[in-house]
């Protein structure tokens, strides 16, 4: 069995409860670690493709986003699921032809979503998802064409799309306690500039005190995205039923 493929662009912004749920799932992994890995030419030795966030710009112009969208596209057109997480959605976004530019309004910290009541949705998110999620971002990508919107946010209308066997999603399903509370260890001039200048740019003790009310059923949603992440590969039969 091939094992899944996870690139990680920055020290941190790692994978979080997405490896505890490959861990407790038993489904074999790989993390490319993009800031001093090479990411790799060739998606065949994969079985599937996660794609991380990252504080860069999904329109710089560096040779491992570059390659990453290649095997992005290698994934696309062979079948290989591809899930993007933030920045990774962007990347997912725009190799299938969308565009990644200034999101409508930035959104940092726990911030609700609007979930769409279609098979489609409920068949990435589960019939009852969680109600907020964890963002941190400022650019936000359009829809590709061909792809299903998800979900959507009063801030930033593009929220999740499917393309297929592939999911883009503009926030951090992928979060655990200790990788938010990392984030929140580390303020940033765009993240001090947004504050108080939109409501959807939320403060360090809001983000600190959201962790506890809100991680069990975001990661009961990331869990359930994850097992139809990879319903189509040969890991589909190997996970324990629910």
């Amino acid at each position: 069995m091939h094992p899944v493929l996870i690139i990680q662009n920055q020290p941190n912004d790692g994978p979080a409860y997405l490896r505890t749920w490959l861990h407790a799932n038993g489904v074999d992994y790989h993390i490319v670690e993009a800031w001093h890995q090479t990411v790799p030419s060739n998606i065949r030795p994969w079985s599937a493709l996660a794609v991380l966030g990252g504080a860069m710009s999904a329109n710089d112009p560096t040779p491992n986003l570059f390659r990453t969208q290649i095997l992005i596209l290698q994934a696309v057109h062979s079948g290989i699921p591809v899930a993007g997480h933030c920045l990774g959605g962007q990347l997912l976004a725009k190799a299938l032809g969308g565009i990644v530019e200034k999101s409508p309004m930035p959104e940092v910290g726990w911030q609700r979503v609007e979930w769409f009541n279609t098979t489609e949705s409920i068949k990435w998110f589960g019939a009852r998802p969680t109600t907020n999620v964890m963002h941190w971002h400022y650019e936000a990508f359009t829809l590709p064409e061909g792809a299903v919107l998800l979900a959507s946010s009063p801030a930033c209308p593009n929220q999740a799309f499917s393309y297929g066997p592939h999911i883009g999603m503009q926030f951090h399903i992928e979060v655990d306690a200790d990788k938010v509370a990392v984030w929140a260890s580390e303020t940033e001039a765009a993240w001090s500039e947004a504050l108080g200048k939109y409501g959807s740019v939320q403060d360090i003790p809001g983000i600190l005190s959201g962790i506890t009310p809100n991680m069990e059923h975001h990661q009961k949603t990331a869990g359930h995205l994850y097992r139809q992440w990879l319903s189509t590969t040969g890991w589909a039969e190997k996970l324990p039923v629910k």
